[in-house]
């Protein structure tokens, strides 16, 4: 019997990469002081949600995504680290 283990993403559309140049050098500055900040509102979910701006040191992005997790231990996910992420789980659980 082939054990089929496959991590899967959901609908959402974040993370994404996003082009800096397209946002605000404040904007940009505030995500790599802090990790993250506001940007706006996306309606697209069951409730309104909040999108950040991230700056990702490891691959040298700015990304947008929504809050993960509970407070006070929300955070959001680099694109690619969530995909090296889900990859390396992937090859361990086909391992097994």
């Amino acid at each position: 019997m082939e054990d089929n283990h496959k991590i899967c993403y959901g609908p959402s559309k974040y993370p994404m990469e996003i082009d800096a140049r397209k946002v605000s050098l404040f904007k940009r500055i505030i995500a790599r002081i802090l990790g993250y900040v506001k940007l706006y509102k996306d309606y697209g979910f069951k409730r309104p949600e909040n999108i950040y701006l991230g700056y990702c040191g490891r691959h040298k992005i700015y990304f947008l995504d929504y809050m993960h997790g509970y407070e006070p231990f929300q955070y959001i996910d680099c694109p690619y680290c969530q995909k090296e992420f889900f990859e390396e789980l992937d090859k361990r659980l086909k391992e097994n």
